[in-house]
């Protein structure tokens, strides 16, 4: 039976299967974002943006916010970093590292440390 960690994964992993949510992970990465400018860039319906939404809450990668009649979302980048990171520290060809993945800010290359050779590729900017 899977544990509590793995099932964080499990969750965080099908959240990010979609691209509609890995879009709206991206544009929440450069600021909060309220569910209108959300739905203007996907140019979806907003029901269909609120359950994308919904989600991606669901899986703690990121958080909502009232202010007044908008609802404002915001990127968890500890939570996508400590999934992430955590999922890939798991396997043994990039040497059990907790430490396994430090974000390049500019989004071009996660760097792997601990004793694996391997480099993982991040975002649009990526090598």
């Amino acid at each position: 039976m899977p544990d509590d960690e793995t099932r964080r994964f499990a969750a965080a992993f099908k959240a990010l299967g979609d691209p509609t949510r890995q879009t709206i992970l991206v544009m929440l990465d450069g600021r909060p974002h309220h569910v209108n400018e959300i739905v203007e860039q996907c140019d979806l319906s907003q029901p269909t943006i609120s359950r994308h939404l919904a989600v991606l809450k669901n899986a703690g990668l990121v958080r909502d916010e009232r202010q007044g009649q908008k609802v404002i979302y915001h990127l968890m980048p500890d939570a996508v970093i400590s999934c992430c990171g955590g999922f890939v520290s798991r396997l043994a060809c990039c040497g059990h590292d907790p430490q396994i993945i430090m974000i390049d800010k500019a989004d071009t290359v996660c760097e792997v440390g601990g004793s694996s050779p391997h480099a993982i590729v991040s975002g649009a900017g990526g090598r």
